[in-house]
């Protein structure tokens, strides 16, 4: 689904994200500023009353902004003022993680196997919101419109609804999708560092490999939502002829 939908619109070769964390990130997407420019340099420094913001000037300019997600990036105070209607509610069934804090491997953020599958939508947050915004755009919405679905996508922890847990092996990642080797000559000292302050150094290949294959079952799923959001407006002449 991810495919076809680069397939009929504009691929980029690469894509930079202005900070290594979710938040102050996003902050930088919607506002156009760098993030040390206001203070968005944490998970909880989010985007105040007194920042312009796209969803904002949107509003501001008459449409009926609809959010169907997770908030982490408009303030308090900023959300009325760029948000028309909010469902709250993210996340995707995983199981329990197998470390305790304190454990080694408990910052590889390695999750479980959930008992739920993936389209169900009382156990996923994300499937919600998608059923959702579908819902919305069925019963007549208010024109002009916008609607933002921030799912929790494959952030981490990494575990994975039911049937996407298993999807991939770790020997099929290590042939297919190896990782970059550790110790990699002229890359930042940091690199390795991360390895060694989250304390993972106990860990042999495979267990990064199934890791990443964790990883990769959750990219399926969303690639799955995509294909349940897309089929659901094709469904719709008025809105997918836009």
């Amino acid at each position: 689904n991810l495919d076809a939908l680069a397939g009929n619109g504009t691929m980029f070769a690469e894509a930079h994200v202005l900070h290594t964390q979710c938040a102050p990130s996003r902050c930088a997407m919607i506002t156009g500023r760098y993030m040390h420019v206001l203070g968005h340099r944490t998970q909880t420094h989010l985007v105040r009353e007194y920042e312009a913001n796209f969803f904002r000037y949107l509003k501001d300019a008459g449409y009926h902004v609809a959010w169907h997600g997770k908030n982490d990036m408009l303030s308090q105070a900023a959300f009325p003022l760029s948000v028309s209607n909010w469902t709250s509610g993210t996340g995707v069934p995983m199981g329990k993680g197998p470390f305790s804090f304190g454990e080694a491997g408990f910052y590889s953020f390695l999750s479980g196997q959930s008992t739920k599958l993936g389209n169900d939508s009382s156990a996923s947050n994300d499937y919600k919101s998608i059923l959702l915004s579908l819902d919305f755009l069925r019963n007549d919405p208010p024109e002009p419109f916008v609607v933002f679905i921030p799912g929790k996508g494959a952030h981490p922890p990494y575990g994975a609804p039911q049937d996407y847990f298993d999807m991939y092996s770790a020997e099929q990642v290590a042939k297919l999708a190896p990782l970059r080797p550790p110790n990699v000559a002229n890359k930042p000292k940091y690199h390795n560092g991360i390895v060694k302050f989250r304390d993972l150094e106990s860990f042999n290949q495979t267990f990064f490999d199934k890791l990443n294959a964790i990883y990769l079952g959750r990219v399926s799923y969303v690639d799955w939502l995509l294909g349940e959001l897309v089929s659901g407006i094709d469904a719709l002449p008025d809105i997918a002829k836009n």
